[in-house]
């Protein structure tokens, strides 16, 4: 089996991946770096691989809005399951004095769960933005002792970088929730969560985002997420993420769908899967 995460090789996304398929007795799997987050669709949209991992949200920064955004666009694939993996960012760097380096890198996320650290023990380091907290490694690593990296440990060791402060982010309860893409739907496991995506007639209909949750509550479905993302065509105009506990199957869910829909421009379900246990 192989899996499509956000590399390079050392990434949160790849221990998520490695945890996920360890909880799940899956042998014999074959870890495939990507690029970006499209590109894991991408592999997992043409069968290139059988899954796929994205950070969806993080208990500190909140939501991964770029793989968010793009999970509106799969086609053949869905979501199948989830993962929690809790997160230890570490401060590294090529040289051992942290009062050396003036530039840290990493991914956005990482910076602001690690903001409050810097901002009182090193408030004159500069950040520098990339894709990943392994791409951070790499680059730290190129630049040398003026250059350091928010990662993990994992990272520290492949790259050959030394961990000068461990687990620095603000929050001690950091975790991040991957979702499993896969083009195979499961069937329902009786604790299983739905995430869905849609647009309302808010232009045109007073209280279409507040009838929507009342047809949920009138059915005694329980949100666990509901986020606004911008709908891309004119400011002001949102689009809503909403995770609730149930399946699509659902009877429940069916009789809120066909409460909901008058007051709908269109709507995506995501997929359901089973709610995550450690």
């Amino acid at each position: 089996m192989k899996i499509a995460y956000l590399g390079p090789e050392g990434s949160y996304s790849q221990e998520a991946a490695q945890g996920y398929t360890k909880k799940k007795n899956l042998s014999v799997c074959t870890f495939v770096p990507c690029s970006g987050f499209s590109e894991v669709i991408q592999k997992v949209e043409t069968g290139q691989t059988e899954l796929g991992v994205l950070p969806v949200e993080n208990s500190t920064y909140g939501a991964v809005a770029t793989a968010m955004d793009l999970l509106l666009h799969l086609d053949l694939s869905t979501v199948i399951d989830e993962y929690v993996l809790d997160i230890h960012n570490n401060f590294l760097g090529t040289t051992k004095d942290a009062q050396k380096i003036q530039y840290v890198y990493s991914h956005e996320q990482a910076i602001e769960q690690c903001y409050r650290f810097f901002e009182k023990h090193y408030p004159h380091i500069e950040f520098i933005r990339c894709p990943s907290t392994t791409q951070a490694c790499i680059l730290a690593q190129k630049g040398g002792e003026q250059y350091g990296a928010v990662a993990g440990k994992r990272a520290a060791h492949l790259y050959g970088l030394h961990i000068l402060h461990e687990s620095i982010q603000d929050n001690a309860f950091n975790q991040t929730r991957f979702q499993i893409i896969s083009q195979k739907a499961p069937s329902p496991s009786g604790n299983d969560k739905t995430s869905i995506v849609f647009s309302t007639h808010a232009d045109t209909n007073s209280g279409s985002l507040f009838d929507i949750l009342k047809a949920l509550a009138e059915q005694q479905i329980n949100l666990t997420r509901i986020e606004s993302r911008p709908a891309k065509s004119a400011v002001g105009n949102y689009i809503f993420y909403i995770d609730f506990i149930g399946h699509q199957q659902d009877i429940t869910w069916k009789k809120a769908y066909e409460q909901m829909k008058p007051n709908l421009n269109w709507i995506k379900i995501i997929g359901s899967y089973p709610i995550f246990q450690k």
